[in-house]
């Protein structure tokens, strides 16, 4: 039977509006799913950003607590828990050491979240009870300056003193021959302390299978980058290799026994460990250089921050020279000398250093330092001849060392840390 007209229509009325609503419904139910999801995923994230800005707070307060806490670096390696009442959850913490810095990994733990960073740490040298611009141990003989030499506040000199000096028509144009208070200083210098002794035999010896030995032939990318959450990689350098267009980071040890390296090379946080090293002029880079015989640079180099440079050897004829030009932030250690002939250690003319120099020998210096130097004596040549103890147009100032630099504690006081840069 055939409906009449009308009621067809109402019926597919009725129908359309049924499939509208339940379309409609739909539609509602859908939106209303998003929103909650989003909210949800929303409320998620921002759950994680607040539980991971906590314990990046949490290493950052554990990084002040260690460098208020030198005892805890004694022990090497060194493992602790720090359980503080603020803390999300305990930190633990990792320390090793890393050339004459430490390197201390903080890793913190709540349910799934883990949050690891990798700091630097070295000496807070500006605690330091001996802070002098100048140690000059007695030779009994005395200290001559020309030109516009500035010695700091705290300076040792010899009994005999210090004095004016004409050279090559040049006088001593200050007021005053030393900026402040000058004490009297004994035939040695104050003992370095004995972790910073034979540096290169200790290291040499620390290398072991554990390590991740490769040989720099094998190496074809002009990017070398090692973690210091892995174990630290080994570069075993040939006599007489020369490093060119290279770029090394992180847990890197290059080692060997004589090495040249070019401008084209640069070093974050690396270690370079050999016997003999030449550095090319205009080199620009940081990094530990440690040598058994002889350091090299040529002019106009420049090392930054952090930077240490060390030489072990007993033979007064090496150590280590730099050339004219040249930049240093940080500290150069030379321990060990035979003879007080020669100068061990050289910084060329117009030489800017932030930092400290300890050489247990004579020095060739015509530059700036901001910082303190201990030496047994200097020496100037000129064509006419060669001047002992004899210092010109040289600045050495300790009170202009920046407030936040970090070095190398040169005595065994026990004075707090600097946390120096995070590595990765």
């Amino acid at each position: 039977m055939q409906l009449p007209k009308n009621k067809y229509h109402l019926m597919k009325y009725k129908a359309g509006a049924l499939q509208f609503t339940i379309a409609f419904a739909l539609l509602v139910t859908m939106i209303l799913l998003s929103f909650l999801l989003f909210n949800q995923v929303k409320g998620g994230e921002i759950v994680y950003l607040q539980i991971n800005q906590g314990l990046s707070r949490d290493i950052d307060s554990s990084v002040l607590i260690m460098e208020e806490s030198p005892l805890l670096f004694a022990n090497k390696p060194s493992e602790v828990c720090l359980n503080k009442d603020i803390f999300i959850d305990s930190v633990h913490v990792a320390v090793k050491d890393w050339g004459f810095y430490h390197c201390v990994s903080f890793v913190e733990k709540h349910r799934q979240f883990t949050k690891e960073k990798s700091f630097l740490f070295t000496d807070d040298v500006r605690r330091n009870k001996l802070r002098p611009s100048l140690y000059l141990a007695d030779q009994y003989k005395y200290l001559s300056v020309g030109g516009k030499t500035y010695l700091g506040t705290d300076t040792y000199f010899p009994a005999y003193g210090i004095r004016k000096a004409y050279l090559d028509g040049i006088g001593y144009y200050r007021d005053s021959l030393v900026q402040g208070a000058s004490h009297a200083a004994l035939p040695d210098l104050p003992a370095l302390d004995e972790r910073l002794k034979n540096k290169y035999e200790k290291m040499m010896s620390g290398i072991s299978e554990q390590d991740s030995i490769i040989h720099l032939e094998s190496i074809t990318s002009d990017t070398v980058n090692n973690s210091f959450t892995k174990k630290r990689m080994i570069i075993w350098c040939p006599e007489n290799s020369v490093l060119e267009n290279k770029h090394f980071v992180g847990h890197i040890v290059l080692f060997g026994t004589s090495l040249k390296i070019k401008n084209t090379v640069t070093f974050e946080n690396c270690i370079v460990l050999v016997q003999t090293l030449d550095i090319e002029k205009k080199f620009c880079s940081s990094g530990q250089f440690i040598v058994r015989n002889v350091l090299n640079a040529g002019d106009s180099c420049r090392f930054y921050f952090p930077t240490v440079l060390n030489a072990d050897g007993d033979d007064s004829s090496e150590g280590i020279h730099l050339g004219s030009g040249c930049f240093l932030s940080g500290d150069i250690i030379q321990p060990s000398n035979t003879s007080l002939n020669a100068e061990i250690l050289t910084l060329g003319e117009n030489t800017k250093m932030i930092g400290q120099v300890y050489c247990n020998g004579l020095v060739s210096f015509q530059g700036t330092l901001f910082g303190s130097m201990f030496c047994k004596g200097f020496i100037h040549r000129t064509p006419r001849g060669v001047f002992s103890n004899y210092l010109l147009n040289s600045c050495i100032d300790y009170n202009r060392l920046p407030k936040e630099f970090g070095g190398v504690s040169l005595t065994s006081e026990k004075n707090g840390k600097k946390c120096l840069l995070e590595v990765f």
